[in-house]
């Protein structure tokens, strides 16, 4: 072999090296080379982790990738609109349609099915009321702000933290952050149509809900997040415990809302009634959510009893 072809060939394994190391560099960094164009793209993920998982399946569109155990991670997609399509036997699917971007991964950890059962007549009840909370329960600094509130309705509600609390006008219907940072006392107005807080179990989050839509208020920054807007008034809501999840109920209608408001299509109805329903509340004991209706109360379970 003469010196030439010697020289040739080393060449050739040394660029090939220098090729093949750069895009192994590139693929393990969250990019793809597009060889038509020759150009460097950014990609995206989705990470999903779906309950139950047993016989559950998992298909990306337009991808056609798909997944039978419960769990999906789809790497090095290009960034763009997505429809993530999830069953299970016994549950009712979940579609959603999600928006990845460059450099990211989108997480649903975890994707809870609801069952596809019929609900039926129970003798649990809803639990009786906790004990609202008084201006005396607070701290001594809140009380002081509270004071210079407007109203002193013994009807207002309270959302307590460490510390912060959310104060819901019972006449005015305007909720206001009172927070004390450093010794500091600030106040804001968070929203003028609200009618019930809900605690979703988050340190600096709480939803409100009003006639005709329900948001996600960040406390500390005031930034709001508007996760619906229907057109049927909302009789009530609550948090399932432990979970990203919203339980609200219109006239006739069950719905579970996600929450995380990564996704276009997050509401989902999981019960239609006849009767008309007056209040909703999850029972962590039973898993299941109670429905007070103007006939009976009603119990709907949030898993599958095999």
């Amino acid at each position: 072999m003469s010196t030439r072809l010697r020289q040739l060939i080393f060449i050739v394994v040394l660029t090939l090296s220098v090729v093949g190391l750069s895009w192994i560099l590139l693929y393990s960094s969250g990019y793809s080379i597009n060889w038509l164009t020759w150009t460097v793209q950014p990609t995206s993920n989705i990470r999903l982790a779906v309950e139950p998982n047993e016989g559950s399946y998992i298909l990306l569109l337009p991808n056609g990738l798909s997944s039978n155990d419960g769990t999906a991670s789809f790497t090095h997609l290009a960034p763009g609109d997505y429809h993530l399509h999830i069953e299970a036997p016994d549950y009712l699917p979940v579609n959603l349609s999600v928006t990845t971007k460059a450099n990211s991964t989108l997480v649903f950890e975890p994707l809870r099915l609801w069952p596809d059962v019929p609900i039926h007549p129970t003798t649990t009840g809803l639990a009786p009321a906790a004990e609202p909370i008084v201006p005396a329960d607070l701290p001594i600094a809140f009380q002081a702000a509270l004071a210079q509130l407007s109203s002193d309705s013994d009807q207002n509600q309270f959302i307590v933290g460490t510390n912060q609390v959310v104060v819901l006008d019972a006449v005015t219907q305007q909720a206001t952050l009172l927070s004390q940072l450093g010794g500091v006392m600030t106040s804001r107005l968070l929203d003028n149509d609200t009618r019930q807080l809900v605690d979703i179990g988050q340190p600096d989050q709480i939803a409100l809900l009003s006639d005709f839509s329900i948001s996600l208020v960040s406390l500390s920054t005031d930034q709001f997040t508007t996760l619906i807007r229907v057109s049927t008034p909302i009789i009530a809501a609550v948090w399932i415990s432990e979970t990203p999840y919203i339980a609200y109920a219109d006239a006739h209608s069950l719905h579970i809302l996600d929450s995380r408001s990564q996704t276009n299509y997050s509401d989902q109805v999981v019960a239609t009634l006849a009767a008309t329903i007056t209040a909703v509340e999850y029972n962590s004991d039973l898993d299941s959510i109670v429905i007070s209706t103007t006939a009976e109360t009603l119990l709907y379970p949030l898993t599958v009893d095999k």
